[in-house]
């Protein structure tokens, strides 16, 4: 049987690491109705046939639905995964402050950005179990 494991950048299927982006079902722009609210996706960077025993996979997706064995591990990365892409962005937008030729309203649209990340960034913590 085959052993996997859900890190921040992918999976490893027998200690074989498989790069890939996590996205969770309805947030942050991901929407797939035909998969349950809440199903972690993880999107490949290959082009071979990722095949995991219980597992719902394409060629180039997993899908860890919320009712699985796995759900709880892949939940993890996927909160590692998305903090990480948040402090990128927060990182992003906080350099973009720093141009003295930025107007006001553009300022403020940066700053109210990087408050919706970091109030984000506090519910990956708390919620979402």
């Amino acid at each position: 049987m085959s052993t996997i494991t859900f890190n921040a950048n992918g999976i490893k299927i027998d200690g074989k690491h498989i790069h890939g982006k996590y996205n969770k079902n309805f947030k942050n722009g991901y929407e797939n109705k035909i998969l349950p609210y809440g199903t972690i996706v993880i999107k490949f960077d290959t082009d071979q046939n990722i095949i995991v025993p219980g597992l719902v996979s394409t060629k180039k997706e997993l899908y860890v639905m919320p009712n699985n064995r796995n759900y709880k591990n892949a939940l993890l990365a996927y909160k590692k995964a998305r903090s990480m892409e948040i402090n990128r962005l927060i990182k992003r937008n906080e350099k973009k402050l720093c141009d003295p030729n930025l107007s006001l309203k553009i300022r403020q649209q940066y700053e109210t950005e990087i408050k919706k990340l970091k109030t984000e960034q506090k519910r990956l913590n708390y919620y979402d179990f």
